[in-house]
């Protein structure tokens, strides 16, 4: 059974310095989520904790002390432990926290056995990197990738971790060397003559602890009842000796492995990578405008070093050649694109959840092969719920318009600003305040209808005035309040069927000021009856335009480049006149 992401908690993690619930619906099917923001209003630290919570990791990485890896923790909050949870399609609940003591970080390591296959995030710096690692050893690129989780792990070490495995390893030298003069003394061998590890060190044991008697001879002495004389000064030293050398040899093969894979644990890329040719072949003649001259793109581990991975491109004249000798940069970095697809497809097949996160990496790709890969990637993922983040407003509103054309249903999240005291601003998620709102309705207190309330006002306004025809000149990403666009807003809105519900916000919109947006004294005054009147209204009104079909918000009706007096949502089953 296929599981998806339903909803994001995240607390003073990275730029979350406050609470964010985000929701990821997926009834009746996945919705596949777009994360819209420029660049700095956290839409990073929103995939980051997704990414924490499900694999354990931060841009693949566990060790959080190394300047190149973001810090779990929010520098506004940071005496506070980052906590993500996940809720699941299955509705259960993976929850993550990360605790510092001293230096070092304490969490569960181990990711959820459904995110644990691959990584489960392809950032821009992925595709860009694919072509800067060296040819010779091009597979490490795909090192935490196809992963068996049921085999246990070698250890990875941070530089402060490999710097105490040595010097722990030269002190145990050093006493051995003291232990080896303090034998050469009782024994009176000279101390260069004294051996530290065997074999010598065992016919040294048996000449100064034993009294030059074997093992067998020992036991043959006992069973008649015999005692055997031992030198319990020189035993003690020689077996701390032993004690010494089998935690040299500990940390010797523990610092052998560091950077190197479990072979149980780590599939052999070059098992698998050679199998992707045709798939990869037929992605990138789908997907390409260069497709016509391309026969095949064969996949080539080991060719220069077992770690190698090559690529030969056969072009329809019979030529055979690079990548980089025949392809634009732009080629290249769709050609790394669809190689991780490849390989993530092989990770559902092998049991990860079919959940992926594309971060930015459009903007890595040419403009005109975008649509191409994103019709592509629609068609072949169609049972993937695929999670988007870009800051090009234009490139958003493309995306929807495929979404649509694919009958793909998409949630859209706004990131409008990031301030270092409360972290994003997020627009659209009123569906899920909607929700809260309702069952504060039946059962909350008027404090809490007012809020919600008064924060889905405020979105309806900011979507509706860049799409009706109101009194305030706006542009988008401009910031507007509630007093300044609502005016507009209802003003447009009273010419409409929608009159009697503007009206009925338009009574009781003081309660938002009175008791949903600051404190107020005369706020205890209000009542539970008029908190709900409020409450319902506004429900009333974010049902009449916003769309829970197409999930958007109506607009005007263009009817041969000229608007009508009627505006509709983009699937037309949300009309108002």
């Amino acid at each position: 059974m296929s599981v998806f992401v339903k909803h994001l908690h995240v607390a003073s993690f990275r730029g979350i310095p406050q609470a964010v619930d985000l929701p990821f619906p997926t009834s009746p099917v996945p919705s596949s989520v777009l994360i819209h923001g420029t660049n700095g209003t956290g839409k990073s630290s929103l995939v980051d904790a997704l990414e924490f919570a499900l694999q354990a990791r931060i841009h693949r990485s566990q060790h959080f002390d190394r300047p190149s890896v973001p810090s779990p923790f929010s520098l506004v909050s940071p005496s506070s432990d980052p906590t993500v949870s996940v809720t699941l399609s299955d509705d259960t609940v993976v929850t993550r926290a990360i605790h510092r003591d001293g230096i070092a970080f304490q969490f569960d390591e181990v990711p959820h056995p459904r995110f644990a296959v691959s990584p489960m995030i392809l950032r821009r710096s992925d595709i860009l990197s694919f072509w800067s690692t060296p040819e010779s050893h091009r597979q490490i690129f795909f090192r935490d990738f196809l992963q068996d989780w049921t085999s246990e792990p070698w250890e990875e070490l941070t530089d402060v971790q490999q710097e105490t495995l040595l010097t722990t390893r030269l002190q145990l030298k050093a006493s051995r060397r003291t232990v080896a003069q303090e034998l050469a003394r009782i024994t009176k061998v000279p101390y260069e003559d004294v051996p530290v590890v065997d074999p010598g060190l065992d016919q040294f044991i048996r000449r100064y602890v034993y009294g030059g008697m074997s093992g067998r001879q020992r036991a043959a002495l006992r069973r008649r009842g015999m005692t055997v004389t031992v030198n319990e000064d020189v035993k003690k030293l020689t077996d701390t000796l032993r004690s010494h050398n089998q935690s040299i040899k500990r940390l010797r093969r523990k610092l052998r492995r560091v950077g190197s894979p479990n072979p149980k644990r780590y599939l052999h890329p070059q098992d698998l990578l050679a199998t992707f040719s045709d798939r990869l072949t037929s992605a990138f003649t789908r997907t390409s405008p260069t497709a016509t001259l391309v026969d095949s793109v064969d996949l080539v581990p080991g060719r220069l070093s077992p770690t190698s991975l090559s690529l030969d491109v056969s072009l329809v004249n019979g030529i055979r050649c690079s990548p980089q000798q025949v392809f634009s940069e732009a080629n290249l970095d769709l050609l790394s694109f669809l190689i991780v697809l490849t390989v993530a497809e092989e990770s559902a097949r092998r049991g990860q959840a079919r959940v992926f996160v594309l971060d930015d990496v459009f903007q890595s790709i040419d403009a005109g092969i975008r649509l191409r890969v994103m019709d592509y990637l629609f068609a072949e993922f169609k049972d993937w719920q695929l999670v988007f983040t870009v800051h090009d407003r234009l490139w958003k509103e493309q995306l929807l318009d495929l979404c649509r054309r694919h009958s793909r249903p998409i949630v859209t999240l706004d990131l409008l600003e990031w301030s270092h005291q409360h972290g994003p601003t997020i627009r659209g998620v009123s569906a899920q305040i909607v929700h809260r709102l309702r069952d504060a309705i039946r059962q909350g207190a008027t404090r809490d209808i007012c809020g919600l309330a008064g924060r889905i006002l405020e979105e309806i306004c900011d979507e509706l005035s860049h799409r009706l025809p109101i009194s305030v000149q706006r542009r988008r990403g401009d910031r507007y309040t509630i007093g300044d666009l609502w005016p507009g807003v209802r003003k447009t809105l009273r010419r409409s069927d929608l009159d009697d519900t503007v009206e009925d916000i338009d009574k009781w919109l003081h309660l938002r000021n009175i008791i949903g947006a600051h404190y107020n004294a005369w706020a205890e005054g209000v009542t539970i009856d008029e908190a709900r009147a409020f409450g319902r209204a506004v429900v009333t009104l974010h049902e009449g335009v916003h769309c829970v079909t197409c999930r958007r918000w109506i607009a005007f009706i263009s009817v041969g480049g000229q608007r009508t007096g009627s505006w509709s949502c983009r699937c037309g089953s949300l009309r108002v006149t």
